[in-house]
């Protein structure tokens, strides 16, 4: 590693920072899951939503508005009976 790069010289990171995880691209995926089923279905790991912290629930929510043109009723609806999402406690989702 190039410390004195890192360290010492002015501008942006020497290597592009990349924060994607495994779990972000799921959240996005799984999101995107929920308007390819129309809001007849989910995905197979949608109880993984039940363990994600709230960035990620927020990244599932953040997606939803991203394909807004794609999002119906019918999948909000889904949505908020797979994990009630209308009375979360969570200030950053609802």
């Amino acid at each position: 590693m190039d410390w004195e790069t890192w360290v010492k010289v002015g501008g942006l990171a020497p290597v592009p920072l990349d924060f994607t995880t495994a779990k972000l691209n799921e959240s996005i995926a799984m999101a995107s899951a929920y308007i390819a089923g129309a809001g007849e279905t989910h995905p197979d790991n949608y109880m993984d939503y039940v363990d994600w912290y709230s960035s990620l629930h927020v990244i599932f929510m953040e997606q939803l508005l991203t394909q807004y043109d794609e999002t119906t009723l019918a999948i909000m609806d889904k949505i908020d009976t797979d994990f009630n999402v209308t009375d979360t406690v969570d200030p950053e989702v609802r």
